[in-house]
């Protein structure tokens, strides 16, 4: 397959065709990662310690969010999901506390089916670093999950409850 093909206007592909490399660009990044899961397993690793791993490894690279509300991480957060396949249900913020919901594409199951990955393992590896990530930015973070559906819930709250004083008027 020609990447420019000499037809299409300007060298650039077309439209479908872009669409399929994105296809194949999400499918080689989720399948790297099942193996790295895999490789990890295999050496006695659960997918929550490489979750961990790869969150302190990646946060760093979401610092510019340092001080962000969970609605704005929430939104960053399923840009970034959309581009590696994810669907993305729902943003959305209530009373301050913002709701990310999403599901994974269906291609996963063929993916996890060829490595040999169990479906509760890589969902706990791959969903798992995205609440780590939110906590290293200062966010609190509790996420659920129904089926393939996650539901991540984000907000900036206060670590030590307690010790507030009124204003003085």
């Amino acid at each position: 397959m020609d990447a420019h093909p000499a037809g299409a206007p300007g060298g650039r592909p077309e439209p479908a065709e872009l669409e399929q490399q994105l296809r194949i660009a999400r499918a080689n990044l989720r399948g790297y990662l099942m193996l790295l899961l895999r490789y990890a397993r295999e050496r006695g690793d659960s997918p929550d310690s490489l979750a961990r791993y790869l969150a302190d490894q990646v946060a760093p690279t979401w610092g510019p969010l340092r001080q962000c509300s969970g609605i704005e991480f929430a939104q960053a957060l399923a840009q970034m999901v959309t581009a590696g396949g994810d669907r993305v249900v729902a943003v959305r913020e209530e009373g301050g506390i913002a709701c990310l919901e999403l599901v994974p594409p269906p291609e996963d199951g063929d993916l996890l089916a060829a490595f040999g990955i169990d479906r509760d393992q890589w969902h706990a590896f791959y969903y798992g670093q995205f609440e780590r990530i939110a906590t290293r930015l200062g966010l609190r973070c509790a996420h659920q999950r129904e089926g393939d559906l996650h539901r991540f819930y984000f907000a900036r709250i206060a670590r030590n409850p307690g010790g507030h004083r009124p204003l003085r008027v």
